[in-house]
């Protein structure tokens, strides 16, 4: 990837925080990136495309076990508590481009997407690091706890995360309750 086309995707991910999914435009992207619109369509032959490679760019970035390899020797919960908390300040870190990557599914029911191939792929290297570490556990429960963790977090924390606020009493959006939140998931799902 040239020098060019890292600056055009880091304008789009500026600007779909700035402006959302729908507000994000090449003139946009432009201005943020300091380059004209044919400059643009150069380097990625159309919007669909450059968004393609966004969503593609973010999503490796996110979902790359090499950001979890240090987790590797720590016991499963504390492992599993570290994988989704930093998932889930990421997901707040950046809340418009993750919920650019559930729009489809949200707005068209579209399951065929990025987001679903990466998640689902991930979560299968999760699987194998709960499976190495506790071999007795049957396959669909731990499978079963991923989900529930997955569900509760990913979407959440991107879509849905100061929904419950007032009733919870908890801002999701520091740290702190987040992580709080997420340990709370990690004990309430059957490991042992």
């Amino acid at each position: 990837m040239s020098e060019a086309e890292d600056k055009i995707i880091l304008a789009t991910v500026e600007c779909i925080e700035e402006y959302g999914i729908n507000g994000t435009t090449i003139r946009r992207i432009g201005d943020k990136a300091g380059m004209n619109s044919a400059a643009i369509n150069y380097y990625f032959r159309s919007k669909d495309a450059l968004m393609e490679r966004v969503f593609s760019t973010t999503l490796n970035n996110a979902f790359d076990w090499e950001d979890f390899i240090y987790t590797e020797n720590m016991p499963l919960k504390e492992q599993l508590n570290e994988i989704f908390v930093f998932l889930s300040v990421k997901s707040i870190e950046y809340r418009n481009i993750s919920r650019a990557h559930f729009y489809e599914i949200i707005e068209h029911e579209n399951y065929n997407t990025m987001i679903t191939v990466r998640m689902n792929a991930f979560l299968e290297k999760v699987f194998s690091e709960v499976k190495r570490k506790k071999p007795d556990l049957p396959d669909g429960r731990i499978r079963m706890a991923l989900t529930q963790l997955a569900a509760a977090t990913l979407p959440f924390f991107s879509i849905y995360a100061n929904l419950f606020d007032t009733f919870s009493g908890l801002d999701m959006d520091r740290a702190e309750n987040r992580a709080k939140y997420v340990k709370s998931l990690v004990e309430t799902l059957a490991w042992d």
